[in-house]
């Protein structure tokens, strides 16, 4: 697992650091409607790419992450949505 940093910003996780960690899940901290739209569209982009499943707080809300031979995440957004959210 990969908490992305600075975050994930258009120069964060360049493609030989990913290629080298081989994260298999990355945990994406960004503010709800930051001032600087992180994370940058290329930057998912990057971890899309390579398969990595995405977990970001702004969108998931808290996430619990279970690691064993898989990866699973919990997303409280999903898990716990209100019926005004649509879902």
């Amino acid at each position: 697992m990969l908490i992305v940093l600075h975050h994930s910003s258009k120069t964060s996780s360049t493609e030989p650091f990913l290629d080298a960690v081989k994260p298999r899940v990355a945990v994406f901290q960004v503010g709800y409607r930051n001032r600087f739209n992180h994370p940058h569209p290329t930057v998912f982009e990057r971890y899309r790419l390579r398969h990595i499943e995405l977990s970001h707080n702004y969108e998931d809300g808290a996430a619990r992450m279970g690691v064993s031979s898989e990866v699973s995440i919990e997303r409280f957004r999903q898990t716990h949505a209100r019926y005004w959210m649509g879902r």
